[in-house]
């Protein structure tokens, strides 16, 4: 599997190729679906073989926030893990796994997780911050859940 931080201009109507750096798998198949539409969060996904799904989560960068996205084989928050990403300036962003092991900030572990990334990078462009990542699993669901604060 494989994961790319980039920014650009984004919306379902976008074209992912006018990105700067290629994304690591095939998106003509991925299906889109505006997350928080009033403040442009976007999930791109697709089951790209039996045991693989691809997904693209971007978000803006205007809103001087992060974003994460979350995993969980049983829809359990407990025992999940997280790839969190931000960009407080062009250019100085990031990208991070954490393994969610308990309810208190000392159970947030970094650099630890169910999920396998590889090629992980930054790319600077405008003003939204993709995730493209692949995730091996049998079966996945779809639960959209988002909070600001």
């Amino acid at each position: 599997s494989s994961s790319i931080l980039v920014t650009c201009q984004d919306s379902c109507a976008s074209n992912l190729v006018e990105l700067q750096q290629p994304i690591p798998f095939d998106t003509k198949s991925l299906l889109c679906s505006p997350v928080w539409p009033d403040h442009n969060f976007i999930l791109r996904y697709t089951k790209a073989s039996s045991d693989v799904w691809s997904f693209i989560f971007s978000f803006p960068t205007n809103i001087k926030a992060y974003a994460a996205i979350g995993y969980s084989k049983d829809g359990n928050m407990v025992g999940s893990t997280a790839i969190v990403g931000w960009m407080p300036s062009p250019g100085a962003g990031g990208m991070k796994m954490y393994s969610l092991d308990g309810k208190s900030a000392k159970d947030v572990i970094p650099d630890k997780g169910e999920l396998y990334m590889m090629n992980a990078s930054i790319v600077p462009a405008s003003t939204s911050l993709d995730y493209a990542l692949s995730k091996h699993s049998g079966q996945i669901s779809l639960v959209i859940d988002y909070s600001k604060g």
